[in-house]
């Protein structure tokens, strides 16, 4: 079945550094972003990060692995926070976080490849990778408070009600505050805390947001904010697009295809010394293909795919291609692979069909075409 892609409506702000919008798209779900966090706690308990989740009670972190969502068998958002409150602390403060998600749920990752165009045609792309993160729970305050990081961030309300607090410059900061600085979960990216302020002390210089279903929160990299939950459980997922410091006017930047997806060797050039890491072309472009957002790898091999005779679009994400010699450089969904340069013709028809819509593969592009359907930018008629 084919992908949506999501709509957005801004909302009229008053900074240019954080506000809202209205979205709407059928397969961003609660249901797919839960999944998503416990094919992460899986990859956690399976020798991953252990900073890939966590669970946190009255703002200290439980080093029970049994209290993971789905530890003691499937279970859902309120199950989990059910059985969380019974076993540690009725009606207290409780956060289930997850980060990194599509890397472990390929289903994930597609569903928002395909969704997120309209968010990375406006923000552009940043200088690292993006981070999917997940938030459910019922909180007075984000977890270790006021904070702003490196990133840029789409913080997208699945379920019930949230409040964002946010504060523009550092004036508003009284003199002596603690601040406490932390790396960031990308690449060398900073985070700063400020532990000692309460909202409620410090909530008259700043702006409070609240969002529902359907909804999101929009801020700059280096935005001072926390969030906290409004009348009960809410969950969201957030992506968080990583920039190089705390500077919200970073100029990101802007993903530059054709209509049939291809790009120009000055502008691949470009983005690979935008980039903080090194890039290789290959690499850059795939990540450009995925908004940079690293993903898990496609469920099925080439050699387990028969030759496809006629091809369908099923997704609005990015197919990108880049002419290099006699080859063309091609990437969809974080990876690429090169192709004989007489695929071009083939590669323009099947990048130029909309979503739903089906084409003949022709005689020669079955290479091409069956690496395009494992890749997920097509699908077998």
């Amino acid at each position: 079945m084919p992908l949506p892609t999501l709509t957005l409506r801004p909302a009229p702000s008053s900074s240019p550094q954080f506000g809202k919008a209205a979205w709407s798209c059928g397969s961003l779900t609660p249901e797919a972003a839960w999944r998503g966090g416990l094919a992460t706690v899986a990859a956690r308990a399976a020798g991953g990060p252990q900073d890939l989740a966590k669970v946190m009670v009255a703002g200290e972190i439980l080093q029970d692995p049994s209290a993971m969502p789905g530890a003691t068998g499937p279970e859902s958002p309120d199950t989990w926070l059910q059985r969380i409150r019974a076993a540690y602390a009725p009606g207290a403060s409780v956060l289930f976080y997850a980060r990194d998600l599509p890397r472990h749920d390929r289903a994930l990752f597609e569903i928002l490849l395909s969704a997120a165009g309209p968010v990375f045609a406006d923000s552009g792309l940043s200088r690292r990778d993006v981070d999917v993160e997940l938030f459910y729970g019922d909180y007075r305050a984000t977890p270790g408070g006021i904070h702003r990081e490196y990133c840029a961030n789409s913080h997208f309300v699945l379920a019930g009600r949230k409040f964002m607090h946010f504060w523009s410059g550092d004036d508003w900061i009284p003199a002596g505050t603690e601040r406490d600085h932390a790396g960031g979960p990308v690449g060398d990216s900073e985070e700063e805390y400020l532990p000692s302020l309460g909202v409620e002390s410090v909530s008259a210089h700043g702006t409070t947001l609240p969002a529902g279903p359907g909804e999101l929160f929009e801020w700059g990299n280096g935005v001072w904010h926390v969030g906290e939950t409004d009348a009960g459980p809410a969950l969201a997922i957030n992506l968080a697009r990583y920039m190089s410091s705390f500077d919200p006017g970073e100029r990101a930047f802007r993903l530059d295809a054709g209509p049939d997806g291809e790009v120009v060797p000055d502008w691949l050039a470009a983005y690979r010394a935008y980039r903080t890491d090194d890039l290789t072309a290959d690499s850059a472009l795939a990540a450009a293909s995925a908004y940079g957002i690293p993903g898990a790898e496609p469920d099925r091999a080439i050699a387990g795919v028969p030759s496809p005779t006629r091809v369908t679009a099923t997704t609005h994400a990015p197919l990108l291609w880049c002419r290099d010699g006699d080859e063309l450089l091609v990437a969809t969904h974080g990876r690429a692979r090169r192709f004989p340069a007489r695929n071009a013709p083939w590669l323009r028809e099947f990048a130029a069909l909309s979503v739903g819509a089906a084409t003949t593969v022709p005689n020669g592009a079955e290479p091409l075409a069956t690496w395009l359907v494992v890749h997920s930018a097509l699908s077998a008629a």
